[in-house]
C-alpha cells in the first residue's frame, strides 16, 4: 500500500507515461502537479520515486540532481486502476451502510412510537377509570 504522497507521484508519472517508453522528468515538473494537500520537497519526490522503483511500480534508469529517467511498469498502471475501482466499491459500501442506518433509525422511532401509544392506552384504560 502506498501513502497519499507516493500514490500522487505515481499518478503524475502515470499521466506522463502514455506509452511504456522512458521519459525524463524533473522534480520541478512534478511539484506543481501534486495534490494541494500533499507537501513534498524535491528530496521527498526523490524518495517517493526511489520507493516506487524498489517496489517495481516504475523502472528508474537514473536519478541525478532532481532529474529522473523512468518508465511506468504494469504494476504501476494497475495500481491506479485498482485504486479507482476500490474507491467505487467503498462508495457502494458506504451507501449500503447509510441505508442500513436509516432503516435502524426508522424502526427505532416506530418502535418508540408504538411503545408510547401502548403506554397511553394502558394509562387511559386502567388508571383513568
Amino acid at each position: 500500500m502506498l501513502d497519499k504522497a507516493t500514490a500522487n507521484v505515481l499518478s503524475i508519472v502515470n499521466e506522463q507515461c502514455k506509452d511504456n517508453n522512458y521519459i525524463v522528468m524533473k522534480d520541478a515538473d512534478i511539484t506543481p502537479k501534486l495534490n494541494k494537500k500533499v507537501k513534498l520537497t524535491s528530496e521527498g519526490i526523490k524518495d517517493a520515486i526511489q520507493y516506487l522503483a524498489e517496489r517495481e511500480y516504475i523502472k528508474l534508469k537514473y536519478a541525478e540532481e532532481g532529474t529522473f529517467c523512468l518508465s511506468i511498469l504494469p504494476k504501476g498502471r494497475l495500481f491506479e486502476e485498482n485504486e479507482k475501482e476500490e474507491r467505487y466499491h467503498l462508495s457502494e459500501e458506504k451507501i449500503r451502510n447509510v441505508k442500513f442506518l436509516l432503516r435502524v433509525i426508522f424502526l427505532s422511532g416506530l418502535c418508540a412510537f408504538v411503545g408510547a401509544m401502548a403506554g397511553v392506552i394502558v394509562m387511559i384504560r386502567f388508571i383513568v377509570k
